[in-house]
């Protein structure tokens, strides 16, 4: 059980790595190619990647909490 407590946080951690996170940068590119075929300006796809980087962030604490506590 231990071992997955620890790819948990490993996986957590590498999405928190950026200062900009995988999620929001994958949506930031997504908002470009919306903007380039219609024309108009968005950042939907982009706040939702934040708010994917920030869960993965609530995630990678949640972890630490966790593995710290005495079993």
């Amino acid at each position: 059980m231990k071992a997955m407590h620890w790819m948990v946080a490993l996986g957590a951690i590498s999405l928190a790595a950026c200062s900009d996170g995988p999620a929001e940068n994958a949506g930031e590119e997504a908002d470009a190619a919306i903007e380039e075929v219609t024309g108009e300006e968005t950042t939907m796809m982009e706040d939702a990647g934040e708010a994917m980087d920030e869960m993965a962030d609530d995630v990678e604490d949640a972890v630490e909490d966790a593995t710290d506590e005495p079993q």
